[in-house]
């Protein structure tokens, strides 16, 4: 009988045992979970700025693909510096592997910030301005910045690749395209996100700069995406889209969309304190004490002379000594021209400066 009483404690133990073991919920005290991420207005405005860190870091990749296939710089060979493997003379003459890795990097990294941007635009979807003490417009401004960030994001796709998957949701992945959309679905996609966006976002009013809206969209911003994406419909759909480029070109320089003006120095909208130059509608905020990529790698760091801080007196390096990748490429001195060299070299920058 005594066994028996055992064997029948042992059992109940056990059957508790495994009961228990079926119910794994845990309550999390060092970690935030999604489901309970946003409780204050600070959390909703860090969930929405946290692509545009992704979008910034992004922009390297897009200096490779934009200048090594162009014709006013190029990666020289330096007997052997430079040379890794012919990688950029392959990209200069349009013959690259796709082993490279620039075009992946440049689309990996544009949907990597789709795919964030779309979490947010479907997170606030769920949230009303109400909860946290946005007022309509504000919060509609902030439900914006992820709209027009994503289609900064397929704008650059739809010009490197033109035919791109389309994806729209971060929860519901049915409702992106199974493979490759058109162009044209692209192109119309982008265009309907802007117009969209525009009138949500906040305007710059007065003069001194971006200042602490800088790095957010604003309506000049999404207007000036329209005029690249019109400018560049007929190589894009082959449709001329050239009085729409012109009408809203127009009304930036107007002041329908905030006030700007060109700065008296060229390179004012470049400067670490572009927040203050009113001739910038873009820029993602930079320091050199925190994020400023536009200073890293393949943007300044790698197109200005080394030992250009001490040899150029360089006063606004940060990062000492340059290691020189791009020069300009003279090669494309007309033949049939007699051009003295130090012209062709001054239309070459003068080129490189209108282009950025």
């Amino acid at each position: 009988m005594r066994k028996t009483i055992q064997y029948l404690a042992s059992s109940l133990v056990l059957a508790a045992s495994v009961v228990a073991c079926t119910n794994l919920d845990e309550t999390l005290y060092d970690q935030v979970a999604s489901q309970n991420y946003y409780n204050t207005k600070e959390d909703v405005i860090r969930s929405v700025l946290r692509p545009f860190e992704h979008g910034y870091w992004s922009i390297q990749s897009r200096q490779v693909l934009n200048e090594e296939t162009a014709d006013q710089l190029i990666t020289p060979t330096r007997e052997d510096w430079w040379d890794d493997g012919g990688r950029w003379a392959r990209l200069h003459r349009h013959k690259w592997l796709n082993t490279n890795g620039e075009a992946q990097s440049e689309y990996n990294g544009c949907y990597q910030g789709i795919m964030q941007a779309n979490l947010v635009i479907e997170d606030l979807d769920k949230l009303s301005a109400s909860q946290f003490g946005f007022s309509d417009s504000e919060f509609n401004n902030l439900k914006a910045q992820n709209r027009v960030l994503r289609a900064w994001l397929y704008l650059r796709l739809l010009d490197a690749f033109r035919n791109v998957p389309l994806a729209v949701s971060f929860y519901d992945t049915a409702k992106n395209s199974e493979g490759q959309v058109s162009p044209k679905t692209l192109f119309a996609f982008i265009e309907n996100e802007l117009k969209t966006a525009l009138p949500m976002l906040t305007k710059k009013t007065s003069m001194g700069g971006n200042q602490n809206i800088q790095g957010q969209w604003t309506q000049a911003g999404a207007a000036a995406l329209l005029v690249r994406l019109y400018l560049n419909a007929k190589v894009y759909i082959g449709e001329e889209r050239f009085t729409d480029c012109a009408n809203y070109a127009q009304k930036i320089i107007d002041g329908e969309y905030g006030s700007y003006k060109v700065a008296p120095r060229w390179d004012a909208a470049f400067d670490w304190n572009n927040e203050t130059c009113d001739e910038v509608i873009f820029a993602f905020p930079g320091s050199a004490g925190y994020s400023h990529w536009h200073y890293k790698g393949d943007l300044y760091w790698w197109s200005v002379p080394s030992k250009a801080s001490d040899w150029l007196k360089d006063s606004k390096n940060k990062e000492g000594s340059h290691n020189i990748k791009y020069s300009l490429r003279l090669a494309i001195i007309p033949k049939e021209k007699n051009t003295p060299l130090n012209w062709v070299c001054l239309l070459h920058v003068l080129r490189i400066i209108l282009r950025t």
